[in-house]
């Protein structure tokens, strides 16, 4: 998985690391190809490299894409458009926050 962050110049630590820190999270461990880095999107850095025993923390949830066509549908495009309906009129319901 790849995740691009944007954050201001001033944001020196834009991602979230688990290391190994005294007395907090001192058996945090981390091997080498697990987490990689870069600035610029084309060179990449293996983080233990840099910082042993540190991750990255991200956490990624996928399903498997449709391979087959469910029986109440005619195309698999068919399928997935109607489950968008349910998940917009759940956004319309959202409350608006209130402005500051």
């Amino acid at each position: 998985m790849v995740l691009k962050v944007s954050s201001p110049p001033t944001d020196t630590h834009p991602l979230v690391v688990e290391q190994p820190i005294e007395d907090y999270s001192s058996n945090a461990t981390a091997k080498a190809g697990e987490s990689f880095v870069s600035e610029d999107g084309d060179t990449w850095e293996d983080l233990t490299l840099s910082s042993p025993n540190t991750n990255v923390c991200i956490k990624a949830h996928t399903s498997p894409p449709l391979t087959m066509v469910p029986r109440d549908y005619p195309t698999i495009q068919d399928a997935v458009n109607a489950s968008r309906p349910v998940t917009q009129s759940l956004l319309k319901q959202a409350p608006t926050p209130p402005k500051s």
